[in-house]
């Protein structure tokens, strides 16, 4: 063979070649042929950079707190007394005279603590006028496991210096007062002699004070019912005050009238008037 003929030769086997090339190429990319080739998956796009800016923070100011305020005070109006002119009688009384006649002798001349009944002992006494006629008061009481017994006497001194029990209140079995809560005082009513004020706490919490004017003559002059009440003693008569715990109270001014009391005026008030002293039956 010439060589002009083994050149042609060549380049066509070359010619061949290249296309047989480039058949197989497209036959991989088209994924045909027995088995398939697995498709090729674009690289997946690299992110930009975010263009949102991150929330900005603003930082809260703490709660401003008020200073606490005080709740404003409670002012009471008081209302104008009233003038009256009615009649205190002594419906109701606690004292009464004995069933039988009571007369005791002193250890001495003045020695009211030495009248109390055998095995009691003298809660308080006093000679409110000395000498025959006078009177004179005790309080006695008579502890026991489960109450407190209650005697209350009021003597007058006889011609021979004995003592008489004019008038008296018993409490037993502390039942009628609240655990011997008995007091007395002196009111001098311009009189020529003074009277006694006996009060009595009375009911199951305590809460009604009964009182009863004594006159020297041994007559019970005037009685009163206080619900939480208080009595004082001034030197014209008695001032006192009634009414819910809570308020409002009722004031009241008696007198003594010729030989009679009076409930003389009124007046409502708050309970923050309600006065407390030395002087004071509550």
């Amino acid at each position: 063979m010439s060589a002009r003929r083994e050149r042609t030769l060549l380049v066509g086997l070359a010619g061949i070649v290249a296309v047989l090339v480039v058949a197989l190429v497209a036959f991989t990319l088209s994924g045909s042929g027995k088995g398939g080739a697995a498709a090729v998956v674009p690289p997946s796009p690299v992110p930009f950079p975010s263009t949102t800016s991150p929330p900005v923070t603003t930082p809260t100011a703490p709660p401003t707190t008020s200073p606490p305020t005080s709740a404003p005070a409670t002012t009471t109006t008081i209302s104008s007394p009233v003038a009256l002119h009615e009649p205190v009688t002594a419906v109701g009384a606690i004292l009464a005279p004995p069933a039988s006649p009571d007369v005791r002798t002193e250890d001495a001349p003045n020695d009211c603590a030495s009248l109390v009944d055998s095995g009691w002992e003298s809660l308080d006494c006093r000679v409110v006028e000395p000498g025959p006629g006078g009177l004179s008061y005790l309080i006695e009481v008579l502890p026991a496991p489960a109450y407190i017994a209650t005697r209350v006497y009021i003597f007058r001194e006889t011609p021979s210096g004995s003592e008489q029990v004019l008038l008296s209140a018993e409490d037993d079995n502390g039942s009628r007062y609240v655990a011997s809560e008995v007091e007395a005082n002196v009111a001098d009513t311009g009189e020529a002699q003074p009277v006694l004020v006996m009060g009595f706490l009375q009911g199951s919490n305590g809460d009604r004070l009964g009182v009863d004017v004594v006159r020297a003559s041994g007559e019970i002059a005037a009685h009163l019912d206080l619900a939480n009440g208080v009595v004082m003693v001034d030197p014209n008569g008695l001032e006192t005050w009634s009414g819910s715990a809570a308020g409002p109270y009722t004031h009241d001014t008696l007198r003594d009238v010729g030989g009679s009391w009076w409930l003389v005026q009124r007046q409502p008030v708050g309970s923050d008037v309600v006065p407390h002293a030395d002087n004071v039956l509550a």
